[in-house]
Order: structure tokens, then C-alpha cells, then sequence
């Protein structure tokens, strides 16, 4: 299964209650979008979000990444040589982490698809019951608290 080209997009995804931290609201998740083609009809598929404040990445920047350094790299490419192809996207070019996220996990779709197996299979099997995930906590409002008080409550008591 070879890579055969590198489609793009974007989508925008209101949140219900904007997610509030020191550094900034955030009223919609607005995230890149890869979709890496195969000669075999696959499509892998891959997003991240442009973080600016965070990691410096916009949309402009995460998209031009992937079309002009990462993307080229990948056309013709073989997926069954996932660990070859994850240095190419590594090296591709400096910094610019949330284009090489989107690469990357398209590219552990795609190879999860050319094994015919579930991707939690290939990386080892079900071990626990949630993956780990990096703290990221919002700042409520007063109402917010109120309303949440008794369950906040609960859970801390457990």
C-alpha cells in the first residue's frame, strides 16, 4: 500500500460551554484536517488543532508544513514502514508539532488499515481501562462551580 497523495481541510466544531484557561477561551475546536490517499483506495486520516498561544502553530502554518516539507516526503511511500516514515515526517522540517501530529496519526490509520487490525492491537493490545492524557483543566466561572459543587464534592471524596 503506497501513499498517493495528501488532501487537506479544515473543521470547525462549536463547544457547548467555552473551555477557559490562563491563556486563553476557546469557544470552537477549529482543527486541521490530512486525509493520506493510497493506491489501494485507504484513506488515513488525521487532525490537530492550531494552538498559537500554546505551541505557535496556526492553521496557515500546519498547513503549509504538510504541503510543502512533509507532505512531497510521503507521496510514493511505503505504510507497512511506519517507523521509517514517522523519521521522515520527523525530519521533514523543525518545530511546527501539531503538522507532524496530523501526519502521524494518519499514518498509524493507514497502517492499522493495511494490516486489517484494529490500531490498539498493533500497538500492543487493551491494557488499561483510559490512556494516560496531559493535564489540561479549565478555569470555571463562579456558576459553573455552584452547579458543579456536590458532584465536585463526590468525586474528590472517592
Amino acid at each position: 500500500m503506497k501513499i498517493t497523495g495528501v488532501r487537506l481541510g479544515r473543521v470547525r466544531v462549536p463547544l457547548k460551554t467555552p473551555f477557559k484557561t490562563a491563556v486563553r477561551t476557546v469557544q470552537a475546536i477549529e482543527d486541521v484536517v490530512v486525509l493520506l490517499q493510497t493506491d489501494s483506495g485507504h484513506i488515513g486520516y488525521g487532525a490537530a488543532p492550531a494552538t498559537a498561544p500554546i505551541t505557535g502553530d496556526t492553521h496557515g502554518s500546519i498547513i503549509a508544513a504538510i504541503e510543502h516539507c512533509i507532505g512531497p516526503k510521503l507521496v510514493g511511500q511505503d505504510v507497512a514502514d511506519l517507523n521509517r516514515l514517522c523519521g521522515l515526517v520527523q525530519h521533514a522540517i523543525e518545530r511546527n508539532t501539531s503538522a507532524k501530529a496530523a501526519v502521524e496519526i494518519a499514518l498509524y490509520d493507514l497502517w492499522a488499515q493495511a494490516f486489517g487490525a484494529p490500531l490498539y492491537q498493533l500497538l500492543g493490545g487493551a491494557r488499561r481501562a483510559s490512556p494516560p492524557t496531559s493535564p489540561s483543566a479549565p478555569i470555571p466561572s463562579p456558576p459553573w462551580w455552584r452547579r458543579h459543587k456536590r458532584r465536585s464534592h463526590a468525586a474528590i471524596a472517592h
